[in-house]
């Protein structure tokens, strides 16, 4: 028998994965889920930290991976992020904790609002640590029409939700 991705499920890892998923996940609202309901999960298969690799993003997918195929890392390059990607995810505190040293996020400048504090990424950003991250660059992407820039107000209410001690940086960059 297989599992999505290709993972066997007569490895015991996989089985172990795979049953610590189905108590956490399966079958209730993701947003519902008590956040201690993920503990045995992440401890059954924790993301390996990426420091200076880790990229997140937030309504830049497609262009986040094409760019981090080379360079970066993101949390869908992991075993469970890449089972938990494109469902529902209200966010599991600790799980940022694989961000180390320089990380870095795309962000969409070709909208209003780049950073939502309703989005996933800002439950991330409030787990980022100085101990753990020395700086966070983001990456404001635009296509053919500019909306955002590096001081647009979003922006500003990222940084007020960052770990002080995490210096932060803006590049704003073209398509």
């Amino acid at each position: 028998m297989r599992i999505s991705r290709g993972l066997s499920t007569t490895s015991p890892d996989c089985v172990k994965v795979w049953s610590a998923f189905e108590q956490a996940y399966v079958g209730r609202d993701p947003c519902e889920v008590p956040m201690e309901a993920y503990d045995h999960l992440i401890s059954t298969a924790p993301p390996q930290p990426a420091c200076n690799r880790m990229m997140f993003w937030s309504k830049t997918k497609d262009l986040a991976h094409l760019v981090s195929d080379s360079c970066y890392q993101t949390m869908e390059d992991t075993l469970l992020g890449s089972v938990l990607d494109g469902q529902t995810w209200c966010g599991k505190k600790g799980s940022s904790t694989v961000a180390c040293g320089n990380t870095t996020a795309m962000l969409n400048g070709s909208i209003a609002t780049p950073f939502s504090t309703a989005s996933i990424f800002a439950i991330e950003v409030t787990q980022f640590t100085s101990d753990r991250m020395r700086s966070l660059t983001v990456i404001m992407v635009t296509n053919d029409v500019v909306v955002s820039n590096c001081t647009n107000e979003s922006l500003k209410d990222l940084q007020k939700e960052l770990d002080p001690g995490i210096r932060y940086i803006c590049k704003e960059v073209t398509e």
